[in-house]
């Protein structure tokens, strides 16, 4: 792995300011900004920089041709991956790397089940189906009485709460070529019911995330622009909803469109292109505390379990301490110099539940094929 001094000067910066607030309850018409003249800015440069290193190379890479990836996902305990592409759904043993079921069923969204035994997938116009993740068994299907609204669109993100009972759909609504809104569905997973559709929002999906606590969940788009070509923009909008009063807390606008929650803190992270930063956010006040300088990412970024490791998708993937801003590890982008083009705007990246595996994964459009990368995280 080549090792990068470039961002090795990614620094924290705290910001102290008394003019930034956030829209609450129902005026959420203009989302926050934070203007420049209000930040007090410090600074540290990292010393070690090899604290946490990446094994010289990979450990394993797949080449899925002749598909399109939609989605990854591990399981609980971490020993499992499920892997969403046009071809359909393969679950893979983490350790062997090897596939231990598939079956040709299309779907955007899956989740686990706390217990990691059976694996919730959402399908497109049709239901749920529920299947043993061992091996692959349909142990449930529903697909009546459901309201229409529920199953009219694509999903675009799946997460569970914690306690299984709720499950919270990102979905994009694209029946007007002109413009494209995103909305949260909500179901109840006991029952498999759905119970209604909230923060309908201009733009395309980007990310959806649920505090540690299951307090508050954002909803991150991107915005169309005309001169674009139809490609999602570095503005996007965040809007946070506070699910124990049901109503938008806040929303965060113009810093970019990918946010990520802390686990086990109230920081939500915020990509600012714009500005070259991570911005954190307290979900207690609604208001910007600090951020990372010298480091951003328009694609994607993860955090460990434990919230100690972030890893960022910029010109290369940066394994960070989001505490201190060091740069621990990076990976050279898989693929800086190809003659494929590949959507990164539509990248995944995730971290094992037990902090100690990386993938990533990105679309390749021609020849059209999923490249998957799996790297094991070591001190």
């Amino acid at each position: 792995m080549k090792s990068r001094t470039k961002l090795g000067i990614a620094m924290v910066t705290f910001l102290l300011f008394s003019q930034v607030s956030c829209t609450s309850g129902n005026q959420y018409d203009k989302p926050t900004d934070v203007p420049n003249n209000s930040v007090t800015t410090y600074s540290k440069t990292p010393t070690n920089t090899r604290s946490i290193v990446l094994r010289d190379t990979e450990l394993h890479n797949w080449l899925l041709p002749e598909s399109r990836i939609y989605g990854i996902n591990w399981s609980p305990g971490g020993d499992k991956f499920v892997v969403l592409t046009s071809s359909g759904v393969t679950m893979y043993d983490a350790n062997t790397y090897q596939a231990i079921w598939s079956i040709p069923q299309i779907t955007h969204a899956s989740v686990f089940m706390p217990d990691g035994k059976s694996l919730v997938l959402y399908i497109y116009s049709s239901g749920f189906q529920v299947r043993d993740t061992q091996t692959g068994q349909l142990l449930t299907e529903k697909s009546d009485n459901y309201p229409p609204d529920c199953f009219r669109f694509e999903a675009h993100d799946a997460i569970l709460s914690s306690d299984g009972n709720t499950l919270y759909l990102s979905v994009e609504d694209q029946s007007d070529k002109r413009v494209t809104f995103t909305e949260v569905h909500v179901w109840n997973m006991r029952s498999l019911q759905c119970e209604g559709a909230f923060l309908r929002t201009e733009g395309q999906a980007r990310s959806l995330d649920l505090s540690t606590d299951g307090k508050f969940l954002i909803l991150s788009v991107g915005l169309n622009t005309s001169d674009s070509g139809g490609e999602v923009s570095e503005d996007g909008q965040v809007t946070v909803w506070d699910l124990e009063i049901n109503r938008r807390a806040c929303s965060i606008g113009h810093q970019g469109s990918i946010a990520r929650f802390k686990p086990g803190s109230p920081l939500l992270f915020v990509s600012d292109p714009k500005n070259n930063q991570l911005a954190f956010w307290d979900m207690n006040t609604c208001q910007m505390v600090g951020a990372l300088n010298g480091i951003t990412t328009r694609y994607n970024l993860a955090f460990s379990p434990d919230g100690q490791i972030l890893a960022v998708w910029s010109d290369g993937i940066f394994i960070l301490d989001p505490n201190s801003g060091k740069v621990l590890a990076n990976i050279s982008d898989p693929e800086p110099n190809s003659i494929f083009p590949t959507d990164r705007l539509s990248s995944i990246l995730s971290i094992s539940p037990d902090g100690g595996f990386l993938i990533y994964a990105v679309h390749q459009f021609a020849p059209p094929a999923s490249l998957i990368y799996l790297w094991k995280l070591g001190k």
